[in-house]
């Protein structure tokens, strides 16, 4: 799995690297995706959480503002509405609420999007958006994406959530050489195909479907 290496080689480069979470330690996560981590890594960079959003988010910012570079998982988008305060008033307003002589590079890791379904589908992104200016939102439509923003990241000092898409767990790769090395570019559009008629802009689950349609439309 293209995540799951990917953090290996980053929790090998990076001491100060932990994740934790619901059901992240022990079972490696829903989806797997830390699978082996805590075996490999120990019970104190990969482990298990109880059931509190809000708490979650709450370690990780103490861990961040102490000079580590923790990764908080909230199992699943949805959830993310329990802890959006504390997101909102800490920790996306530390930076300019301080000045900048605060920092906290807390990584928010998380899944959703898929837009099929009445559970764990949803994607209230519009008030997290809204609610959350101050930190970098990412939405990655395929695991070789989600990897390259946990890599842009983890140089960068500011707070951010990623957000998983669930559809995107079941899409064949081509598997990157370089793990923990690629980069995605944060905030720089990409164009995958050039036209001359309109604009499409997508994001997450949404943009393979666009481009399935593009492919159909080009056949007319």
């Amino acid at each position: 799995m293209i995540l799951k290496n990917n953090f290996q080689k980053l929790f090998s480069q990076f001491p100060e690297l932990l994740t934790f979470g619901e059901d992240t330690g022990i079972i490696g996560g829903v989806n797997q995706v830390m699978e082996g981590m805590q075996e490999k890594f120990g019970e104190l960079r990969v482990f298990d959480t109880g059931i509190r959003e809000t708490t979650i988010i709450g370690q990780g910012i103490g861990m961040a503002l102490r000079g580590l570079r923790p990764i908080a998982e909230i199992q699943y988008l949805d959830y993310l509405l329990y802890c959006i305060q504390i997101m909102s008033d800490d920790l996306a307003t530390l930076a300019y609420r301080t000045k900048g002589t605060q920092k906290c590079p807390l990584i928010v890791r998380t899944r959703g999007h898929r837009l099929e379904g009445i559970w764990h589908a949803g994607s209230p992104l519009g008030g997290i958006i809204n609610l959350l200016r101050g930190i970098i939102v990412c939405v990655p439509r395929n695991m070789v994406k989600a990897a390259g923003f946990y890599n842009t990241l983890i140089k960068s000092d500011d707070p951010a959530l990623v957000i998983e898409c669930l559809n995107a767990y079941r899409i064949k790769e081509n598997e990157p050489e370089n793990y923990g090395e690629f980069t995605t570019p944060i905030g720089i559009p990409e164009i995958v195909s050039e036209g001359k008629d309109i604009t499409v802009v997508s994001y997450g689950s949404t943009f393979n479907i666009c481009q399935q349609a593009v492919k159909e439309l080009n056949n007319y």
